[in-house]
């Protein structure tokens, strides 16, 4: 996992995303794959904004709320993990999965419903 300071979390495994997730029930979950991978159904209640989009549109995410960014495989929420942590500071904590979410969206979804 990769932490910059308590404020920036970095990457957070599927698993400690699921942690994070219950720890924090307050969280912005933002999906940042491109339409053509978007993952559907996703994270009950998760935003879409796609990380090419992420420098235009970053205020549309509510304010006062830690956010999780996801993609399909942890590799483009790092582009908007990046933006987030130079356009809101005003984020209380900010992180994103490193890895396929899919193996805890499930769980997420269940324990959501």
């Amino acid at each position: 996992m990769t932490r910059g300071d308590e404020k920036h979390l970095g990457g957070l495994t599927p698993k400690e995303s699921l942690a994070f997730l219950k720890d924090h029930p307050d969280t912005i979950i933002v999906q940042v794959n491109d339409a053509y991978w978007k993952i559907d159904p996703g994270f009950k209640g998760a935003m879409w904004i796609p990380h090419d989009e992420m420098a235009k549109r970053y205020d549309e995410i509510p304010t006062g709320h830690p956010v999780l960014l996801h993609c399909g495989g942890g590799i483009v929420s790092v582009q908007a993990y990046n933006v987030l942590m130079d356009k809101r500071p005003d984020i209380p904590v900010l992180a994103y999965i490193a890895g396929s979410p899919r193996s805890v969206m499930s769980q997420y979804n269940a324990w959501k419903a």
